[in-house]
């Protein structure tokens, strides 16, 4: 066997700490290199640890999500801060209509799930 390829995905994924996800869902790269964010296998690995996929057509078929990492520990920054608890292995986003996403409570100040782009904070200066 050769060197492990940085290219290929490769690793176990966990939903939290000792919580292994079925085998739909992979490494966003190879754990040889390292923790990463895991994503069902065919979605896109976002910034901010999160995943996006279609999943169907229609309302409700384009899903933004947080699912896992490769570190079993679950404490490498990899591994997606679930604002809801660690009790489901998936939480998923939508976004809302204040271009934030949910988990951003104005009066409690607290930090949104995923950062804002900066056309998102642009527009809020208006």
């Amino acid at each position: 066997m050769g060197e492990p390829n940085i290219f290929v995905s490769n690793g176990t994924c966990y939903s939290g700490p000792g919580k292994k996800l079925d085998s739909s869902f992979i490494p966003c790269g190879n754990a040889a290199f390292g923790h990463y964010t895991c994503c069902g296998a065919g979605d896109n690995c976002l910034v901010d640890n999160a995943c996006w996929g279609q999943h169907g057509t229609g309302y409700g078929s384009s899903l933004t999500y947080l699912a896992g990492c490769t570190d079993p520990e679950y404490k490498d920054p990899s591994c997606p801060k679930k604002e809801f608890g660690m009790s489901f292995p998936l939480s998923f986003l939508e976004k809302a209509v204040d271009a934030r996403w949910p988990g951003w409570d104005r009066t409690k100040k607290r930090r949104p799930i995923c950062r804002e782009t900066s056309d998102e904070r642009e527009s809020e200066k208006d």
